[in-house]
């Protein structure tokens, strides 16, 4: 794993690239327009050039704009964490998803007559602000429409403030 700390912000743009993508192998580097190494960011895809030593090629991505807005994983992210996941796809080019398994919970939705699956990931995902959303959940290879509660459980577990995500499927109704 891979840690931002204090030597490694230090780096200069040439010992970046020499440690990092020369001594790599790294054959063809590809970043954004606006992306930046090496200590106060002065490397840069205009001047990686200057520090490859000609060990490798690169390409740089332009600038897109959707909306007006510069589309970035910074601002994709903003947006699942503002609660605005209906705007992603159209930054993302698709509906965000988080993977998880379903785990045991207290079982009380069922006694309310509304059962949930409480979702459980190993991945460090980003999740939308707290509330409740329209989902659609794969369960055995088939998709289901559901309503997933992210939140916490203040009525029961005031104390822990653990952030939970339930989906409650929907059921499909059939005319015979």
């Amino acid at each position: 794993m891979f840690v931002f700390d204090r030597p490694f912000s230090r780096l200069s743009p040439q010992n970046f690239i020499d440690d990092y993508l020369i001594k790599l192998h790294a054959k063809h580097v590809v970043a954004g327009f606006d992306f930046t190494f090496g200590r106060m960011a002065r490397g840069n895809m205009e001047n990686i050039d200057d520090y490859s030593r000609s060990m490798f090629s690169y390409s740089i991505v332009p600038k897109v704009e959707i909306h007006g807005q510069k589309v970035s994983s910074t601002y994709i992210r903003s947006l699942i964490t503002e609660g605005a996941v209906e705007n992603v796809p159209d930054y993302l080019g698709r509906a965000y998803e988080i993977t998880g398994t379903v785990v045991h919970g207290d079982k009380r939705g069922r006694t309310l007559g509304f059962p949930t699956a409480n979702i459980e990931s190993e991945e460090p995902f980003v999740l939308p602000a707290l509330g409740v959303y329209i989902v659609k959940m794969k369960v055995d290879g088939q998709w289901r429409s559901g309503v997933c509660s992210i939140g916490v459980r203040p009525t029961f577990y005031d104390k822990d403030g653990k952030v939970t995500v339930e989906v409650h499927l929907l059921l499909r109704w059939r005319l015979v």
